[in-house]
């Protein structure tokens, strides 16, 4: 066998083929009918002796699955072309080399490749919390409510556009809602849609929102204003 080329790489019943035996008909390497090139390699038989085609594509080389220079072929004409699925790089090995259980062997490798393992991970959609308290109790419409800003939508204000945003009230029982419309995202801009909702829906109890500057200077001026 050729020194350059990797020990082992080859199976091991090809062995027989270095002193002139047979291989045993019980394995499943027969149909292959291989032999040793002039430089000891294994090579796969066959049908095609056509002179325009390369030697290497009429008999490829034959390789053992489990070995990590077969690992490294692949993973070369797998990273070569943008990192190809399986059927690609089976066709790209084709052309040179017969490997053992080769579409399993490709599949197996290019399940290890850390990029595609990143390019094709799904998303895991985190666990949903546990309901409040208040979504769970009987009590009258909007007595409960969460409240949140969205947009802004752009709006024709004579002959200029401005933006306007929406202030949304649920009702956190009933599921309704109530919307307001904020000429900005100040403090000032919630309060009026504060006073507008309870003038409509009447005072809540309990209001829930995130920690927006709005909401909480809105909250710092009613407390003000109620222990005044």
């Amino acid at each position: 066998m050729d020194p350059h080329f990797p020990s082992g790489i080859i199976p091991q019943e090809f062995t027989a083929l270095k002193s002139e035996q047979h291989v045993s008909s019980k394995s499943k390497l027969v149909s292959l009918s291989p032999f040793l090139d002039e430089h000891g390699i294994v090579r796969a038989g066959g049908w095609i002796e056509r002179d325009g085609i390369p030697f290497c594509s009429r008999h490829p080389i034959v390789l053992s699955p489990d070995h990590d220079f077969t690992r490294l072929i692949v993973m070369n004409c797998h990273e070569g072309p943008k990192h190809e699925g399986v059927d690609h790089v089976r066709n790209e090995l084709r052309q040179q080399y017969w490997i053992l259980r080769c579409r399993a062997t490709v599949r197996k490798i290019l399940h290890q490749c850390y990029y595609c393992r990143r390019r094709k991970a799904k998303p895991v959609p985190p666990m949903m919390a546990r309901l409040p308290y208040d979504r769970l109790q009987i009590a009258p419409a909007f007595s409960k409510v969460g409240v949140d800003f969205f947009g802004p939508l752009k709006v024709k204000h004579l002959r200029k556009e401005e933006k306007r945003y929406g202030c949304l009230f649920t009702c956190m029982v009933t599921r309704a809602v109530h919307l307001a419309v904020a000429f900005s995202l100040s403090t000032d801009s919630f309060v009026m849609c504060l006073r507008r909702f309870i003038a409509r829906g009447g005072k809540p109890t309990v209001m829930y929102s995130n920690n927006e500057t709005n909401f909480v200077g809105a909250n710092r001026e009613l407390r003000e204003y109620i222990n005044y």
